[in-house]
This record gives structure tokens, C-alpha cells and sequence, in this order.
């Protein structure tokens, strides 16, 4: 396993941890925790798909720089 994926793993993993004792201590209700919850996991996905999609842009840029 390579140091960036222990890296997100570790990060998620503390995230997910995160969650679920907030879950547990907060006096809100449950859906309404779950709700935010799918809307950071929402926007934070996104997020991580456009810096996919930036990051495979710019490889395909810097491989057609390095084939012409």
C-alpha cells in the first residue's frame, strides 16, 4: 500500500470515527444528522471528482507535450 492511499484511508477512516461519535453525543436528531452528513459526503465528493477530472486533464496535457 502506498503512503498517499495510507494517507486517505487514514483520513476517511477519522472522518467516518468523527461521524459516528457525533452521532452518539449530539442531542439533534438522527435524520437530521444523516442529513447533513449525505450533503458533506455529497459535496465532498464532488469536490473530489473535479480534482480527478483537473488532475487527469493535466496528465493527458503533459503526455501529449512529452509524445509531440
Amino acid at each position: 500500500m502506498t503512503t498517499t492511499l495510507k494517507i486517505f484511508v487514514g483520513i476517511f477512516g477519522a472522518a467516518a470515527i468523527g461521524v459516528t461519535i457525533g452521532m452518539l453525543v449530539n442531542p439533534e436528531k438522527t435524520k437530521e444528522i444523516c442529513d447533513k452528513a449525505k450533503a458533506n459526503i455529497a459535496d465532498w465528493s464532488a469536490n473530489l471528482k473535479n480534482q480527478v477530472i483537473q488532475t487527469a486533464s493535466t496528465v493527458d496535457e503533459h503526455v501529449q507535450e512529452a509524445t509531440a
